[in-house]
């Protein structure tokens, strides 16, 4: 699995309702430190957002899943 798809992974679980979770940011920061070749916690939002699959909030620290991100399984083929 690369590692969008691995962190994406986690944007699904703690998001899956579409609520949102300001919790999900801080698991998600602290998953991409592990990867070095992904690059910071805002271009990977501003990645996810563009494609279509969240909607976030630096202001609120909240993310929510669209209802794109709920029927997406992964990012890329592996």
């Amino acid at each position: 699995m690369n590692n969008f798809n691995t962190v994406f992974v986690i944007v699904k679980k703690c998001c899956e309702k579409g609520y949102p979770a300001p919790e999900c940011l801080d698991k998600i920061a602290e998953e991409l430190k592990q990867h070095s070749q992904m690059n910071g916690l805002q271009q990977y939002l501003d990645a996810l957002q563009d494609l279509g699959l969240i909607k976030y909030s630096n202001n609120s620290r909240s993310i929510a899943l669209t209802d794109k991100g709920r029927h997406t399984d992964t990012l890329f083929s592996h």
